[in-house]
């Protein structure tokens, strides 16, 4: 709704062919259009739960000429999120959450009664 609402034409819109956005002034954007939306007017959440649905962000400036966040202008793209096919949005779907690879998962090991760990069995750790 947000990418075919005449209010936010200036700040976000389909490109030519329809298989990406843009989002434009992302400072205004932020302010004037994230709230109306969204729990929030924070560009980097918006742009944390496009990346959690499979939305991939398209280089258009390049390094030596980008400017400010607010003046900077970000392209996203999916493959089911097309213009004029909103019979494809029910196939966007949330990535599942990764496991922390810091988090060291438990083994039981032989003789563990499940849900606790004897002492003598610890001694590796």
């Amino acid at each position: 709704r947000m990418i075919n609402d005449p209010k936010s034409a200036q700040f976000i819109a389909w490109t030519e062919l329809g298989t990406s956005f843009v989002v434009s002034n992302v400072g205004e954007f932020s302010r004037s259009i994230l709230g109306s939306h969204f729990k929030h007017n924070n560009f980097s959440s918006f742009v944390r739960q496009l990346n959690m649905y499979g939305f991939h962000k398209i280089n258009r400036t390049p390094r030596a000429q980008r400017t400010s966040t607010d003046a900077q202008t970000w392209e996203f793209s999916h493959s089911k999120f097309l213009r004029g096919r909103p019979d494809l949005l029910d196939e966007i779907k949330r990535k599942a959450l990764e496991p922390d690879p810091s988090i060291k998962h438990r083994i039981e090991l032989p003789g563990e009664v499940s849900g606790s760990i004897h002492t003598s069995c610890c001694s590796w750790r």
